[in-house]
């Protein structure tokens, strides 16, 4: 039998049960991850340009993985819709947006998503991203786009690990 760890604190967590002893983090099913686990490699999907103040913020071993387009819907601003951009990296999500004058971005590190749910449409997929006190849903990106982006949010969550290839 393995050992499984806490992809919070990376205490080693009892088999079965719902909760980290060190750190408190939920271990639902996909959170505690074995190490030493394979990294896959991915091609990445950049289907934008990646302005500079956000490159900035990459730390030196994180590698961009895709980097899309989309209509934003965050939870907690319920009426508030935006077209922005969404890079992901090794290590996290992180949105942007870029105007004539006010540039913004925001992340949310793999290990405090919660669940994300892909819905294949016609034409455009829409991925739901949940986390602890934040919600946000990705529209109008591609189907394969959005496809991509469940298949390493989810396995992110379940600490499988990637590589820009």
């Amino acid at each position: 039998m393995s050992t499984i760890y806490c992809t919070h604190c990376a205490a080693p967590a009892v088999a079965g049960s719902a909760f980290c002893a060190q750190c408190g983090q939920a271990l639902g099913a996909g959170l505690a991850v074995m190490p030493g686990q394979a990294v896959e490699d991915i091609k990445p999907r950049l289907r934008t340009s990646i302005p500079a103040f956000v490159r900035r913020q990459l730390r030196p071993d994180e590698q961009v993985l895709a980097a899309f387009s989309a209509s934003l819907f965050d939870h907690h601003r319920k009426h508030e819709i935006r077209h922005d951009k969404v890079l992901l990296t090794t290590e996290r999500i992180i949105t942007y947006r870029t105007a004539l004058v006010h540039k913004s971005m925001s992340e949310l590190p793999y290990n405090m998503v919660t669940g994300v749910v892909y819905n294949r449409g016609l034409v455009h997929g829409k991925l739901v991203v949940e986390a602890a006190n934040f919600g946000l849903t990705l529209s109008r990106l591609g189907n394969d786009d959005a496809a991509l982006a469940e298949r390493i949010i989810a396995g992110s969550v379940a600490g499988r690990r990637y590589r820009a290839s």
